[in-house]
């Protein structure tokens, strides 16, 4: 089991439950259908917010990550142009992991 984007989502075993808040109780768990996510894979980098970086991530409002060949990917997302991760640039995530349908 673990917790996906600030304990928004519970992931255990197969399935992806989003947590939803409860007047007077506090909160609850619902369970996600799985055509309402596509759950991406880690790239092992982090933002610069210490946030982790996911294929699927878009990245400084400009590019997306991409699994390519073998390695990740910045596509960018106004012409399609590929480039990679440079050492010395700072990223930053701008939008989620888990994408909702």
């Amino acid at each position: 089991m673990c917790y996906l984007n600030d304990k928004d989502y519970l992931l255990n075993s197969d399935c992806l439950y989003e947590r939803y808040d409860v007047p007077y109780c506090g909160y609850d768990y619902r369970l996600v259908s799985p055509d309402e996510y596509e759950l991406m894979q880690f790239t092992g980098r982090h933002d610069k917010n210490g946030k982790e970086i996911y294929e699927g991530c878009e990245i400084n409002n400009k590019y997306k990550v991409e699994y390519y060949f073998n390695r990740y990917i910045l596509t960018d997302i106004t012409n399609g142009d590929i480039c990679e991760f440079e050492k010395g640039i700072t990223y930053e995530v701008t939008r989620q992991f888990i994408e909702k349908h």
